[in-house]
């Protein structure tokens, strides 16, 4: 070889190595937290789907496979590595796209990735494989890969601050508690009384609600439970008692004054005049309640 030949084929490798060079796409795990109840749960199925990226190769379906693999180590892309972890493979490659999905049980996954319950809250890494027939990882055409976290312990405790009265409702309102590294997704409300059939509940993602349907003088105990992201549920508040009561507010008189519900004026301006003195007529009643 000249010295001008292995000039340019010095300079041509880097340029051939690029050429060979992997970028992993992007697979998407549905629901992207898995709860407590997914170890065992014989019926809570995870869809996976993803996209290969690849500059290598010809994508060849009906030949090549997809091969999907959980695992709490990074997804290797070097040959020698010993696959562990499969959670589905022999996948068929329905086109040249190198795009596809796939229900899995939830705790097959958690499973493959050598977890329990009792591992604690860690994350799960999904590597999907474009492989040709035969074909292992280090000679894959294109690789996708994704995260799905597993939580196994629940929020924090909430503590109600307030329990107001309304009439045939309770307006509650709480603060976060502390203690766990699991935020709350969402709240449960739960009322319940002796003389009532109840369980009376609501759910929320703020941090204070008006449950209603209750009945007037009647005392509630109410309690608050936070639910993370996976459906872990935390323990009840300490409870708190509120006893809904009928309030005579602006509705109640507009009411008891003719007005009616349709449309919230009773017709045209005539109707947004009334409105206006009744709530005047409201203040006035409050204040003179006051004084008394």
């Amino acid at each position: 070889m000249t010295r001008s030949a292995a000039l340019i084929a010095c300079l041509l490798a880097p340029i051939a190595a690029l050429a060979q060079t992997q970028t992993a796409g992007t697979a998407v795990v549905n629901p992207a937290t898995f709860g407590a109840s997914a170890c065992t749960s014989t019926t809570s199925v995870a869809t996976i789907a993803w996209t290969t990226t690849t500059t290598t190769g010809v994508i060849t379906p009906g030949s090549d496979t997809f091969e999907v693999i959980a695992s709490t180590a990074s997804c290797p892309t070097t040959a020698g590595t010993t696959t562990t972890g499969i959670v589905q493979a022999n996948l068929a490659v329905p086109d040249t796209t190198g795009s596809s999905s796939t229900p899995i049980l939830e705790s097959a996954i958690i499973s493959a990735a050598g977890l329990t319950c009792t591992s604690g809250d860690t994350t799960i890494n999904i590597c999907v494989y474009l492989l040709p027939p035969g074909g292992t990882i280090g000679s894959q055409l294109g690789t996708a890969f994704g995260t799905v976290a597993l939580q196994v312990s629940p929020p924090a405790v909430p503590t109600i601050s307030s329990v107001q009265s309304g009439d045939g409702a309770l307006f509650v309102s709480w603060s976060a508690g502390s203690g766990s590294s699991v935020a709350a997704a969402s709240y449960t409300v739960s009322a319940t009384s002796t003389s009532d059939v109840g369980p009376y509940t609501a759910s929320t993602v703020n941090t204070s609600v008006r449950l209603g349907g209750l009945t007037n003088g009647i005392t509630y105990t109410v309690t608050v439970a936070a639910v993370s992201a996976g459906g872990n549920e935390s323990a009840k508040s300490a409870p708190a008692t509120g006893t809904p009561q009928a309030v005579n507010d602006f509705w109640a008189i507009y009411k008891a004054d003719g007005g009616v519900e349709q449309g919230g004026c009773g017709g045209g301006p005539a109707g947004a005049l009334s409105l206006l003195g009744l709530a005047g007529a409201a203040l006035l009643r409050r204040r003179r309640g006051r004084r008394a």
